[in-house]
């Protein structure tokens, strides 16, 4: 009885299933007019069917029922017949279009088992269960016109306007236009911005950018006008590319030492502690290196940290740090491109010897409001976008991260740290306004904060706030200027109780205020200006240091504020003289005054500056110039292509830099105050020599290249031995300027795409110190060269990430260098019965080698097109062999003997989890 009744309930399920199949297999559809895309969004959502298609070669065409007595599928042959698409129907209310392909009969089994909407994924064809539909790329998307048939012109006629990310409306550069008839080639510029001279007639338009779906039209042109480009995004182009340069970058662009990460690429970077950061991505190219964990700055080239700048929408970041280095201080959902120089810095670019960090946030979305955030073990962030006002004209983004690290600290088995607290913040927003058709308005607002409380006995915050305001304006297709106006601040204060009775508390704020006006003018194909002016004023307020209570010895010291502004010109060239030999020059002259109100003084000639030779004081008014300079810097670079992709770069590059930061430690804090050049501290200069060889292989799926170079530097700041920074009011008695010279080797070789893609790169380099004053006899290492603090010979960086589908990829990390030099003490001897230690050379030894392996893994969420919101997991194991790595080695003196101590900050591994929630679905 049992049985008979489950055969009666699945026989009576059988007909009803029945009964639903026939009634969609069986749908009429009534009188409509409609396009395509509304239409089959319709009927899935009323219907149990469902439409695969590749949109490439799918039109959106206007579907039209005239009668109600049509059918899904005959309504579907006559729509698409004459465009020579076919349809297919399988048994479960799946219907295919499709062009010149076949089809396999048992292509019902297939997408039984694939779950993959074929209008956004990539289509092959077809060879067993596991592969997809592919249809030819030949379809053309649309009719346009251009111009009037009452205004044709039998001469050549202007095209231009904008190519635009479909999504949110951001321009897109690098875009290549063909015109098939015609076999020519045209490309969007900066701006997204492009023009095409032609005569009247019909042809076939195909536009085509790395990451976006290309584009083809049936262009009918009468006269000129203007024809503005829509693209969207390809999906699966999240995991073909980790660090991406412009496309002509490697082998056909003059740039050298030059790299780029794009938003579409941050993804696919190893999560460090929970967030893939995109500046500490910097860390794994060539020649870019650090002292170690818990330090903030980079060396590149062997130059230290003060001489490189970063920028965040032209603003200017005195401190890139969090937590004490393990982070960055960018958000890196809100950043949409980073450009790293360290070779032939663009001639914009002033006041900095050794690299530039040029960092863009995103713009907001100019269609419709979204959000996303994440939420880890360490720190979390939200960030919500939208537009203004509904024209598509402008657009907010505001973006905000905090942490809550302070049980992660007291994990760590250094006492020192894991009985510390630290903790910080950040936040930005960005707005865009298009004013009208030629003018661009864009507002940024930056914030970060920090607090630690050292268990030492040190308290810290410090703090960057800014704003950037810019105005764009285009005269023609040829000539764009851009006014930008910047007010930076960069601040901390410190209370130093680790010594009672040297309790002490001081500040110090460093004020940037720059006005710059740019001009970019593309004269023709082959030749392209950039032109302008800017001019900086500096204001440092020292403060002073204070007792920290009433059981501090510590007595008041008031420091002198410092003033000074510069005023540059630059201009620049670049000349593509044939169609393989390019180059590109500039100039730019700084004029730099070191300004009063300020006390002057006197040393005696011929001794060393110390307090006790000063012979006279002068005291200067407001705004007096105590000293000033003129410079000028040099750009020059070369590109002659030996094949298409094989290319060979030299450059040459001179630079000044007038402010400096002053430290006598190995590892950059963010409490160092900052210098600017005075009377006595001239500004530094340097000069930058490289040569590369460029060449991509497997039809430039990889990149290689190999580069050479040679810097000097003079008048470097060096710190005398023994000098007390903290009371000392005459800083120019506590410093030698000095030489650096370097030279290096860098080898990279870089996959873009595919499912395993990264880099792996070599680095071998030397940096050397000299710093003597001839003519007060002051000097360090007894006036011999010694190694650079950062000086690390042999470094090695292999970065690797792969794709096992959409939702699934892992990244990984292999770091190995040098260890730095350091300085040990050598001998013990007594005079009058005082032990006096004896010391080697300045840096002659090294510490152990650093060696560390990161893992993370990505999980992506379900990829469905329309959904609320899309959810994604990373991952990721810092430090995966719980590597001790030698932070610095101490020495104490224990009954007359010295014994050393290694001291390691993150000798374990540092798990994290990070969940990211974004509203609206995975493309977007």
């Amino acid at each position: 009885m049992y049985y008979a009744i489950r055969l009666c309930i699945f026989y009576i399920l059988l007909i009803l299933a029945k009964s639903v199949y026939s009634q969609d297999r069986n749908l009429y559809v009534k009188s409509l007019s409609k396009s395509w895309i509304e239409f089959s969004e319709e009927i899935e959502a009323t219907h149990n069917i469902r439409f695969f298609y590749n949109p490439d070669s799918i039109p959106n065409i206007q579907i039209i029922v005239k009668k109600d007595s049509l059918s899904l599928q005959k309504l579907l042959e006559q729509s698409f017949s004459s465009f020579g698409v076919k349809v297919s129907e399988d048994r479960r209310g799946n219907y295919f279009l499709f062009k010149d392909f076949l089809l396999l009969s048992n292509i019902n089994t297939l997408f039984i088992k694939s779950n993959i909407d074929l209008r956004y994924s990539e289509v092959k064809y077809l060879k067993d269960e596991g592969d997809y539909l592919k249809t030819y790329k030949d379809f053309i998307a649309e009719d346009v016109i251009v111009g009037s048939k009452e205004n044709i012109s039998n001469h050549n006629v202007n095209i231009q306007g904008y190519v635009f990310d479909e999504s949110d409306h951001t321009a897109i550069p690098q875009v290549r236009i063909n015109i098939a008839e015609l076999n020519k080639n045209v490309t969007t510029n900066i701006d997204g911005f492009y023009e095409i001279w032609i005569k009247p007639g019909r042809y076939t338009l195909t536009v085509h950018s790395l990451g976006m779906y290309e584009k083809k039209y049936k262009l009918t042109v009468y006269s000129g006008g203007k024809l503005n480009i829509q693209l969207k995004t390809k999906s699966f182009q999240l995991g073909e590319a980790i660090v991406l340069a412009k496309r002509d970058h490697n082998v056909r662009s003059t740039n050298m030492g030059f790299e780029k990460i794009t938003s579409k690429s941050i993804k696919e970077l190893p999560a460090v502690l929970g967030e893939q950061d995109i500046v500490k991505g910097a860390l794994l190219l060539p020649g870019v290196q650090t002292i170690g964990e818990m330090s903030s700055g980079f060396n590149v080239r062997g130059s230290p940290a003060d001489q490189n700048m970063f920028y965040i929408n032209d603003l200017p970041l005195y401190n890139s740090s969090h937590l004490f280095g393990l982070y960055t201080t960018f958000n890196s959902d809100a950043i949409d491109e980073f450009e790293f120089y360290k070779s032939n810095i663009p001639i914009e670019f002033g006041g900095h010897l050794s690299a530039i960090f040029d960092i863009e946030a995103k713009e907001g979305n100019t269609e419709h409001l979204t959000a996303r955030g994440g939420i880890g073990l360490f720190s979390s962030k939200a960030l919500i976008e939208g537009p203004i006002k509904n024209d598509s004209s402008s657009s907010f983004l505001i973006s905000y991260r905090t942490t809550y690290s302070d049980w992660v600290l007291n994990k760590v088995e250094n006492y020192e740290i894991s009985n510390s607290s630290a903790s910080f913040y950040d936040g930005l927003i960005n707005c865009t306004y298009k004013i009208s058709e030629n003018d661009y308005m864009y507002l940024f607002l930056y914030g970060s904060n920090d607090d630690s409380n050292l268990a030492f006995g040190i308290k810290n915050n410090y703090t960057n706030l800014g704003a950037s305001l810019k105005w764009k304006h285009v005269f023609n297709q040829k000539f764009v200027s851009e006014l930008t106006l910047v007010k930076s601040k960069y601040d901390y204060s410190t209370d130093n109780y680790e010594i009672e009775y040297l309790g002490n508390k001081s500040a110090f704020e460093l004020n940037h205020n720059e006005l710059k006006l740019k001009f970019r003018y593309n004269l023709n194909d082959k030749q392209k200006f950039q032109f302008g002016i800017d001019s900086k004023f500096y204001k440092l307020d020292n403060g002073e240091l204070l007792p920290l209570n009433d059981k501090s010895s510590i007595k008041s010291v008031e420091f002198e504020d410092e003033q000074a502004i510069t005023a540059s010109v630059f201009l620049s060239d670049q000349w593509n003289i044939t169609n393989r030999f390019t180059i590109e020059g500039g100039i730019r002259a700084t004029y730099y005054a070191y300004l009063g109100p300020k006390t002057n003084y006197s040393y005696q000639v011929n001794l060393p500056i110390e307090a006790e030779n000063i012979v006279d004081t002068v005291n200067y008014k407001k705004n007096d110039i105590i000293t000033d300079h003129i410079n000028f810097d040099f750009r020059i670079s070369g590109k002659y292509e030996i094949t298409p992709n094989f290319s060979f770069k030299a450059g040459y590059s001179t630079l000044h830099q007038y402010i400096y930061m002053l430290s006598n430690s190995i590892t950059v804090s963010p409490t160092n105050k900052w210098k600017l050049s005075d009377s006595y501290l001239d500004p530094m200069n340097g000069q930058q020599f490289s040569f590369g060889l460029y060449k991509n292989l497997w039809k430039d799926k990889i990149e290689t290249s190999a580069e050479i170079y040679y810097k000097e530097v003079e008048n470097q700041i060096e710190f005398k031995d023994g000098v007390d920074l903290l009371t000392n009011k005459y800083p120019e008695t506590a410093v030698i300027q000095g030489d650096i010279k370097s030279y290096g080797l860098e080898l990279m070789l870089k996959k873009n795409i595919g499912k395993l893609n990264g880099w792996i790169n070599y680095t071998y380099s030397k940096a050397q110190v000299k710093a003597l004053n001839s003519s007060t006899g002051e000097m360090n290492n007894q006036g011999k060269p010694y190694f650079a603090n950062y000086d690390r010979p042999h470094a090695f960086n292999l970065t690797l990430n792969y794709k096992f589908y959409k939702r699934f990829s892992v990244s990984g990390n292999i770091i190995y260098s040098t260890g730095r030099p350091v300085t040990y003490p050598t001998s013990v001897y007594y005079q009058n019965e005082v032990q006096i230690i004896g010391f080697s050379e300045r840096n002659e030894y090294r510490l152990p080698d650093y060696f560390r392996a990161d893992l993370s893994i990505n999980i992506e969420g379900n990829l469905r097109k329309r959904k609320l919101a899309h959810s994604s997991f990373s991952i990721g194991l810092y430090n995966l062999t719980a590597r001790e790595n030698v932070n610095s080695i101490v020495f104490q003196n224990e009954d007359g003997k010295i014994k050393a101590y290694k001291i390691s900050i993150l000798g374990t591994i540092i798990p994290s989890v990070y969940y990211n929630l974004k509203f609206g679905n995975y493309e977007d």
